[in-house]
């Protein structure tokens, strides 16, 4: 039986080489606000934008909510407080409080 090619599982795959460590990859900061944009950013957990979105929560889904790129990586949980999508979280600074 041959094996069936997932390009999402690809770019996964390709998100942990580049950065080496899966919780790098929830925090990549390669979003386009941060630093330069990588385009496979909001494939980087290896399912469809909006599954993402449903699974981890707008935080890291959304490059204006994500912690700026200084921030060290042990500052940040493995897995980010769901946060829900809503117009008062429009500042970085609102999702950096929301993670303490």
């Amino acid at each position: 039986m041959q094996k069936v090619f997932d390009p999402l599982k690809a770019i996964r795959k390709n998100c942990l080489d580049c950065s080496q460590s899966s919780k790098y990859v929830m925090w990549c900061p390669c979003d386009g606000v941060h630093s330069t944009r990588c385009h496979l950013w909001p494939y980087r957990f290896g399912v469809r934008p909006a599954t993402a979105r449903k699974r981890y929560g707008e935080q890291v889904m959304n490059p204006n909510l994500m912690p700026d790129a200084n921030v060290c990586l042990d500052n940040l949980p493995e897995r980010p407080n769901r946060i829900p999508v809503s117009p008062q979280l429009a500042s970085p600074a609102s999702a950096v409080s929301a993670l303490n």
